[in-house]
């Protein structure tokens, strides 16, 4: 008896569980939207990196007869290239989202009342939500940086191009 007074106190606390146990899963649907969406945005950097080099180098010994490969733009530039394809790399398969254990539901929480699954659901659900929030904003950063990366690049080897005779 004392069980479900402590229920009915709670679900009189809490009376919108029923409407916030709505968003759980649609909540793991938008992470996993972003987290693509960030990933997507990574791949594309790296081919357009990959494709804007290549191009430039191309266009530039098509166009100059000489160009100095001892040059320290030519080494900054291919350096940079290195780092941000390797950085890229890694950033676009680091890390997964956090998804809920459908084995730890069975094994710990069957033996919950339907409103007290839904109550601790929304909370496993938040810690979750914080924890693939955190991965996909380290992405979007890791994203900044590889752009930072690229226009340096970019610059080292118009630089390079520009003062091989």
């Amino acid at each position: 008896m004392d069980k479900q007074i402590k229920e009915n106190t709670q679900e009189e606390i809490y009376p919108s569980v029923k409407i916030a146990f709505e968003f759980v899963l649609p909540s793991y649907q938008w992470m996993l939207n972003r987290l693509e969406a960030v990933n997507n945005r990574i791949q594309i950097l790296l081919a357009f990196v990959m494709t804007l080099t290549f191009a430039l180098i191309g266009i530039a010994l098509n166009n100059r007869r000489q160009l100095d490969f001892s040059s320290c733009w030519f080494y900054l530039a291919a350096s940079l290239f290195i780092l941000l394809i390797g950085a890229g790399i890694v950033a676009r398969s680091w890390g997964g989202i956090m998804l809920s254990d459908l084995g730890v539901f069975y094994a710990k929480w069957l033996h919950l009342s339907e409103w007290e699954f839904k109550k601790d659901m929304i909370s496993f659900a938040a810690k979750q939500f914080d924890w693939n929030k955190s991965l996909v904003n380290g992405k979007a950063n890791a994203l900044i940086g590889l752009n930072i990366l690229f226009i340096l690049e970019a610059t080292a080897l118009i630089i390079w191009i520009a003062t091989s005779k």
